[in-house]
């Protein structure tokens, strides 16, 4: 099961524009290679963005409800660090 939640309903252009402000977001083309195995991933189908990953089994799966089996992954995206809040020293 993934530990992220990304909300995609309708607003792809908004949430791929977020994602390339990050400085280090450069989608990988499925063509070119793919993630190491079950590591979480964004993956790009064309269409729809889904938290994805590739299994062993050579497939790409996620939690997502929409997500088909038989959707075309094209590219991907290595997912940012999880959000760590500072803690803060009151001494």
């Amino acid at each position: 099961m993934s530990k992220w939640v990304v909300d995609i309903h309708g607003d792809i252009e908004g949430d791929y524009e977020i994602i390339k402000k990050h400085e280090e977001a450069e989608w990988i083309p499925v063509s070119e290679r793919l993630p190491k195995k079950i590591d979480d991933v964004l993956a790009y189908g064309g269409v729809d963005m889904f938290v994805a990953w590739y299994s062993s089994e050579g497939e790409w799966n996620s939690t997502d409800n929409s997500f088909e089996r038989d959707t075309p992954i094209i590219a991907w995206l290595p997912l940012p660090e999880p959000y760590k809040e500072e803690s803060e020293n009151k001494e």
